[in-house]
C-alpha cells in the first residue's frame, strides 16, 4: 500500500550511502510516495553528497548518526556487516524503526542481540532479504502448499555471478569488516529462501575455495525435513561465474523453478503421457502482500506498511537468524574445494625430460 493524503510520508534517514544504498534502495525510494528522505549519513561526507546529487535529493548530509534522533521516523542501514550491530542498536535507542541490509549481522549472536533490542524497544527491524519480495517466490510458495508437484524429493538453490559490484575498497575481502565471502554475502539470499519455504537445513558437508581468506565459491549440501521426510538440499554461491540464480524444487509429479531474472514467473516441468511439458505460471489470482514488481520497492512498501500498522514485516529480524546459523555450521565443517589448477599434487618428470 502506498501513502495517501491521509498518511504522511515516513521521515527517513539512510546510514551508509555507498553502492547498495545508491543502486538499490535510493533508486527504489524515489519511485515511492511512502517516504520523505530527510538525512543521508555516511562517515565519508563525499559519498553522502554523491548520493544526494545522483537523485536530486535535498536531504541533510551528516557523518553523525545521532543527528537522526528526533528528525526521522525510520532508517535504512547500509554499512558494512560488522557495523550493523552497533549502528542498529544506536538507532533503536533513538526510537527508530530500522531496515537493515543483509546479512543482518556478522554472526547469529549479534543478530539475536539486535532482535532482543528491537523487541525491548518496541521497534521494527526488517532485513534486506529482497528475494522474499519477488512475486514468483510467492507463486512458488502457493504451488508448494497446493502439493502441485507431489512429495518434494530435492531442493537446489543457486546464487552466482561474476563479481562486478562497484567497490571503492577491498572491504568485501577483509575479515575485519565482513564475516565471510560469497556464501555469507550472496549465498544467504537463496539460503534465506530455502529456510522461508522449508525450515532448517541440516548441514552434511560444505566446501569452498577460501584458502585462508574469504571464499569466492561455496557449496552447502544438507537435508531438509519435509512432511517428516529427510530431503536432500544443495545451496551454491559464486563470485567467479554465473549460476542458475534461483531455486529449483523436484517432486514426484514434476519440478518447479523460480529465477531472480523472471520476477513474476514460475516454470513448471512435467512429464505427461511420455511427453515432457513446460508451462509458466504468473501471479494472476494469487494474493501478494505488495504491489511493486521491483523487489527493493516491494520491500520498502512492506516496511512502510509495517511501520504504519505496527505489524511484522515480511522479513522480521527474528526470521533471519537461522540462515546465519546454517552458514556458521557450514563454515565449521569446511573442507577445501577441489582446485586442480592450484593444488596439482606431485609432479612426475618423464625420463625424456630428465635426459
Amino acid at each position: 500500500m502506498t501513502s495517501s493524503a491521509f498518511e504522511k510520508p515516513i521521515r527517513l534517514g539512510i546510514v551508509g550511502c555507498g553502492a547498495v544504498a545508491q543502486i538499490c534502495h535510493l533508486k527504489a525510494l524515489v519511485t515511492l510516495r511512502d517516504y520523505d528522505i530527510r538525512y543521508l549519513c555516511d562517515r565519508n561526507l563525499r559519498t553522502a553528497e554523491a548520493a544526494a546529487q545522483l537523485y536530486g535529493l535535498r536531504a541533510k548530509i551528516t557523518d553523525r548518526t545521532e543527528d537522526l534522533a528526533g528528525n526521522v521516523d525510520a532508517a535504512i542501514v547500509c554499512v558494512w556487516p560488522r557495523q550493523h550491530l552497533p549502528v542498529t542498536l544506536d538507532l533503536l535507542r533513538m526510537g527508530l524503526d530500522v531496515l537493515c541490509e543483509k546479512p543482518v549481522a556478522a554472526s547469529s549472536a549479534d543478530a539475536a542481540e539486535m532482535a532482543t533490542a528491537a523487541e525491548s524497544a518496541g521497534r521494527i527491524v526488517a532485513v534486506g532479504q529482497w528475494c522474499r519480495c519477488q512475486k514468483n517466490m510467492w507463486i512458488l510458495r502457493k504451488l508448494l502448499a497446493l502439493d502441485f508437484i507431489g512429495e518434494v524429493e530435492e531442493v537446489e538453490a543457486e546464487f552466482g555471478n561474476i563479481l562486478a559490484w562497484p567497490m571503492s575498497s577491498g572491504a568485501y575481502f577483509d575479515r575485519s569488516i565482513t564475516a565471510g565471502g560469497v556464501m555469507f554475502d550472496g549465498g544467504i539470499h537463496v539460503l534465506d529462501l530455502v529456510v522461508w519455504l522449508f525450515g532448517d537445513v541440516a548441514v552434511v558437508e560444505y566446501e569452498d575455495d577460501s584458502l585462508g581468506g574469504v571464499e569466492t565459491n561455496g557449496v552447502i549440501r544438507g537435508t531438509l525435513s519435509v512432511n517428516g521426510r529427510r530431503v536432500p538440499c544443495r545451496i551454491a554461491a559464486s563470485w567467479t561465474h554465473d549460476l542458475r540464480n534461483g531455486i529449483r524444487i523436484s517432486g514426484g509429479k514434476g519440478r518447479l523453478e523460480a529465477r531472480f531474472t523472471e520476477r513474476d514467473v514460475v516454470t513448471i516441468h512435467q512429464e505427461i503421457g511420455g511427453e515432457r511439458l513446460e508451462s509458466r505460471i504468473g501471479p494472476n489470482g494469487i494474493a501478494m502482500p505488495f504491489r511493486a514488481d521491483n523487489p527493493y520497492a516491494a520491500q520498502l512498501e512492506d516496511f512502510a506498511e509495517a511501520i504504519r500498522r505496527r505489524q511484522p514485516p515480511i522479513t522480521p529480524i527474528a526470521s533471519t537468524l537461522l540462515p546465519l546459523k546454517i552458514i556458521e555450521a557450514a563454515y565449521s565443517v569446511r573442507r577445501p574445494m577441489l582446485q586442480p589448477w592450484v593444488d596439482a599434487g606431485p609432479v612426475t618428470v618423464c625420463a625424456a625430460a630428465k635426459s
